[in-house]
């Protein structure tokens, strides 16, 4: 069993710019899966977790701002943090960054 909580406030800065943030956590004993990309580029680390805390900061520049579902350029980067309920003992406890660059268009 799961659960958890995503807070994702923005702020338009100009019709065409919004300033995103999203704080992500899951807790479950052995229930967060670490992604693939990540869990493979360490061998301390375990496939499974107990929580995860992840901090998004991120820009979306609308192409459009009278259609803004038309198409939007998204920048941004994630701090995520996976660790273990395992006391003084954080060997499973897995760190990392991750950076975005989207472009996103809808039909």
């Amino acid at each position: 069993d799961v659960y958890g909580l995503v807070l994702m406030p923005s702020y338009k800065i100009t019709p065409n710019w919004e300033a995103v943030f999203r704080y992500q956590y899951a807790h479950g004993k052995d229930a967060v899966k670490v992604e693939k990309r990540y869990a493979t580029t360490t061998t301390t680390s375990t496939k499974y977790a107990d929580d995860l805390h992840a901090c998004y900061l991120g820009v979306n520049y609308y192409v459009d701002s009278d259609n803004p579902n038309m198409a939007k350029i998204m920048a941004g980067a994630e701090y995520s943090n996976y660790g273990n309920d395992k006391g003084a003992d954080q060997k499973y406890a897995f760190t990392c960054w991750t950076y975005y660059l989207a472009f996103r268009t809808n039909f």
